[in-house]
């Protein structure tokens, strides 16, 4: 488990992520690449606030890293702009 501070919305926010196998990603190609390390972000009551998945692949002129975070559909717009 890692301890995260982050801004994600408005603010800063501390959670705590765990990696570990068989997150499951939306969306296309996920499924591709060779070496994938995937983790569920929570709050310290245990609530899951994100989905993450790192994903490495050789690439035409190198490696290929894909960084992928998940919010819940029903989390408010300012989560998604304010973590861009």
């Amino acid at each position: 488990m890692v301890e995260i501070i982050e801004t994600i919305g408005s603010g800063p926010l501390r959670f705590f992520l765990t990696f570990h196998d068989g997150v499951a990603i939306e969306g296309e190609g996920h499924e591709t690449c060779p070496v994938r390390i995937g983790g569920a972000g929570r709050l310290t009551d245990g609530t899951e606030i994100c989905r993450i998945m790192h994903e490495f692949d050789d690439g035409p002129h190198g490696l290929r890293i894909r960084l992928t975070i998940q919010f819940p559909a029903l989390a408010p717009e300012h989560v998604f702009t304010g973590h861009q």
